[in-house]
């Protein structure tokens, strides 16, 4: 299924439960795999340096988020948090984490475009399988804004 917003539009796995809980969209999986996407959008007028300052303001606080949620006690690293060069052609940075016994995968990304940042958080078993989904997720944002 594709899902479009104002800024950034992206494939979900089909048969993927969608809610909604307030900016938030959620997403589950048949096997238990949880996505939930949020988003922060520039809006309104400036020059170019002001939308830029915004835009790395609106990323530094997703990268936050992100070093905070994989900070939990009980959650080890196994990729450290950096620009992800593997999604091509996107301004992506990725993290990703797993409980400590192992069994379940957190994985967080932040996709800029000029008019936003769209944070991404998935959680499942911890198997290439899900690593695998999550990528896919990735490669599959869009930007439906023009640069």
């Amino acid at each position: 299924m594709i899902r479009r917003g104002h800024n950034f539009e992206m494939e979900i796995p089909d048969g993927w439960e969608e809610t909604r809980v307030a900016n938030r969209y959620i997403y589950h999986g048949p096997q238990k795999e949880e996505l939930v996407v949020s988003g922060t959008a520039l809006e309104g007028g400036g020059s170019e340096e002001e939308i830029r300052a915004a835009g790395r303001r609106a990323l530094e606080a997703a990268l936050e988020a992100m070093r905070k949620a994989a900070a939990h006690p009980e959650l080890e690293r196994i990729k450290e948090l950096a620009r992800d060069e593997s999604i091509s052609g996107k301004d992506c940075w990725t993290i990703v984490s797993r409980t400590k016994d192992e069994t379940t995968l957190f994985s967080q990304a932040a996709v800029m475009n000029r008019r936003g940042v769209l944070l991404l958080t998935f959680e499942s078993a911890n198997s290439p399988e899900a690593l695998a989904i999550f990528r896919a997720v990735l490669l599959g944002v869009r930007d439906t804004v023009v640069h």
